[in-house]
This record gives C-alpha cells, structure tokens and sequence, in this order.
C-alpha cells in the first residue's frame, strides 16, 4: 500500500509507502521498490514548475501521471531509475487526470472540457489526444423587443455581447472518477464541476463523435 503526496507549495510529485507491518502481510516486489518500511519515500519527480492538482496510478501501478499548475502533464514508468515523461499542453491549468487504459489518459481543469493525453513508452512521449468533449450548438434567433429594451436599459446598447461556453461544464472541472471498464479499458468516466454539474461520458461515443480520437 502507498499514499501519494502532491505538493500544492512547491513543483514536487511522489508518494510514500504506507505499509504497516503490524496489520498487513508483506507486499510483492513493485516496480517502485521492494524495500517498504511506513513512510519510505518510493517516488519524488521535480520534473514540473508548477504546483501539482492531481495524480493517477495506472491499473497496474507501474505508471504514475499528475497535472500541474503550469499546465504540464507527466507521466512516471516505475524502475530502477523511474523515468519522467512529461508534456506542457496549450490548455489552461489541469485539475484533475486518470488513466482510462494503461497508455491513455483523460485530465481537465479550468477549460472546462476533459481532454485525452496519450503516453508512448516506446517513444518516450506524451501527445494530446483531442478534446472529448461534443457541444450542442445554440440555436441563432433574433432578439425580443423587450431584450432589446432591457439591455439598452441595464447596459445602454441594444447588443448582447455576452460569451457563452459551448462545453458541456459551464466551470472548472475538478474531478474525474471511472464508472465502468477500471482503468485497464474504461467505458464510462464521470466529470464533476464547480459549476455544480456533474456529466457521464461514454468512450464509445466519444469515439464515434469524434472521427480522429484514438483511445489506445
């Protein structure tokens, strides 16, 4: 057993093991180190300049991924000497991330839409997948003459200029959870705002909306 320790103060991810011997019997061997005493130190990574939101193991528990204020999103390959992937997106900062296979990710944040992230271990990178998310396009109609009149009352013009969110969140996501499938081959995740709302995702679907999305 191991607990995580993101470090909301400095740019630090790694976690501890928190095995006791009194209560558990002795764990395998791990990629991360066969030596576990209560509070080893089993993994630190500086490998990010901004502070770390959230980390995911894979379902193995070879692999470790944590997004970071900076917008980076990395991925550790426990070893000997447990090598660090990591890959700075153009998205605003990432809250939350998990795998929904052993190669494939989904993270989101303040964007407001999850978005898929792509590990190759071979090549050593990581890519961005696509953003899963599938607006519904607002209908266009003309204004009412009493929207016009309220906002040449309110705002002193007869235009409405506000920006509306096309994405499903209408704020920052700030956790995903894997309903069905586990992290192996997930089939459904679920996203939870700070809007308040909370929306169900099919792969398949996504999938199938999205004509260049690969889920490997």
């Amino acid at each position: 057993m191991c607990c995580w320790q993101p470090d909301h103060l400095t740019s630090n991810a790694g976690f501890f093991s928190a095995y006791i011997k009194e209560v558990e019997e002795k764990p395998a061997p791990t990629p991360w180190g066969s030596k576990m005493p209560f509070g080893e130190m089993m993994f630190e990574s500086t490998g990010t300049s901004g502070w770390v939101h959230g980390v995911s193991f894979s379902d193995s528990g070879n692999r470790m991924a944590w997004a970071s204020h900076d917008s980076t999103i990395a991925v550790a390959e426990g070893g000997k000497s447990a090598v660090v992937t990591s890959l700075s997106s153009e998205t605003l900062p990432l809250l939350c991330v998990t795998f929904i296979t052993e190669n494939s990710l989904v993270a989101a944040g303040h964007d407001c839409y999850p978005a898929l992230f792509v590990f190759d271990a071979a090549k050593g990178s990581i890519t961005f997948g696509g953003k899963l998310d599938v607006p519904k396009q607002s209908a266009q109609r003309g204004m009412t003459a009493r929207e016009r009149f309220q906002n040449l009352d309110k705002k002193a013009t007869t235009e409405s200029k506000e920006a509306v969110l096309e994405s499903l969140h209408k704020n920052s996501i700030s956790q995903i959870s894997v309903l069905e499938g586990g992290k192996t081959k997930c089939t459904k995740f679920c996203t939870t705002g700070m809007d308040g709302g909370m929306a169900i995702w099919d792969v398949k679907t996504l999938e199938s909306a999205l004509k260049d999305l690969k889920i490997v």
